[in-house]
């Protein structure tokens, strides 16, 4: 199959109980029946879920005639003509960024009140649902996917870009194996506050950066704190920072240090846990400062080289 060919998921869980922890305000999304017509052009072939920025269906493009994803936005986002506006210019620049590994966006459009997004339909599953039903997976293929992520965002952050939702939900995997970051669609352009018009706040609890979760200035370090996090979780199966609300998830990333992942399984190998450890600082000065700086470790480190009980001490003593 070819890029071009590739169209966004029949499998893909949107909707699904981890879609629904976004922090963007859950009214009840009126959802249109099969076979309704938008714009014109779009008819509604399936309802795939409702997530944090509203329903998403699968569709047929009557005009080009292809399947193709539609996401409803929520009327928050588009509320008064500056807000419409500045979406617009949003998924527009979102637009822009032309990579094998990012979702394409085709289309904004709006009939009456609703205004919508077209983009690739992916027909495969999403890396949450493969983390459910695989657990931990070998720190080589972790990488590998990894690599492909950060290759999609060198490209959006190269176009200035930040994603600000990523999270393994937001990943892509089609039947042949091929990756795609998607759902750039509450991304912002250069450095910009995690938070709404409405002081609503946009991204996901359990894979935000701190500076979102204090809803400071984002800027592309703060994707490179959530690459960490998807990391861990693929290398040991769990999330750090767990908490017993949503509000002491997000506290605990902007006081407390992460247990390294090495230290949660001792098969993880200690290029993994370097890169992990340092994408996931709490001063976004001693992360990563770029995508290209993270991609550079991810294709050199050694998965069999295992961090030693004597570097493990140390980094518990780190942390006390």
């Amino acid at each position: 199959m070819q890029d071009s060919d590739r169209t966004l998921g029949s499998n893909r869980t949107f909707g699904a109980p981890d879609d629904a922890s976004t922090l963007i305000p859950t009214e009840q999304v009126e959802t249109l029946p099969p076979g309704t017509i938008l714009a014109g052009r779009y008819q509604i072939v399936d309802l795939l879920g409702v997530g944090g920025m509203g329903a998403v269906y699968k569709a047929f493009d009557r005009q080009l005639t292809r399947i193709v994803a539609l996401k409803t936005i929520l009327p928050e986002m588009a509320s008064t003509p500056t807000a419409l506006k500045r979406f617009k210019q949003e998924v527009l620049l979102a637009q822009s960024i032309v990579h094998k590994n990012v979702v394409r966006i085709f289309d904004i459009g709006e009939d009456g009140p609703t205004k919508f997004i077209t983009m690739d339909f992916i027909d495969g599953v999403d890396l949450k649902s493969l983390i459910s039903e695989r657990g931990k997976l070998p720190p080589a293929e972790a990488a590998g996917i990894l690599r492909r992520v950060c290759q999609g965002l060198e490209a959006a952050h190269a176009a200035g870009v930040v994603h600000r939702d990523l999270k393994p939900q937001n990943i892509m995997i089609d039947k042949e194996g091929h990756i795609v970051v998607m759902d750039f669609g509450i991304a912002h352009s250069g450095q910009s506050r995690g938070v709404t018009q409405t002081g609503s706040f946009l991204g996901t609890p359990e894979y935000m950066s701190p500076e979102q979760a204090k809803t400071e200035n984002v800027d592309a370090r703060s994707d490179i704190f959530s690459v960490g996090l998807i990391f861990y979780e693929l290398l040991t199966g769990k999330l750090p920072f767990q908490g017993k609300t949503v509000l002491e998830t997000m506290f605990k990333r902007t006081t407390e240090r992460a247990i390294p992942p090495a230290e949660i399984d001792k098969t993880v190998p200690k290029g993994a846990n370097d890169i992990v450890n340092k994408c996931l600082q709490i001063e976004r000065e001693q992360r990563y400062q770029s995508v290209t700086e993270l991609l550079e470790d991810l294709e050199t480190f050694d998965p069999t080289k295992k961090v030693g009980a004597a570097e493990r001490a140390k980094a518990r003593l780190r942390r006390a």
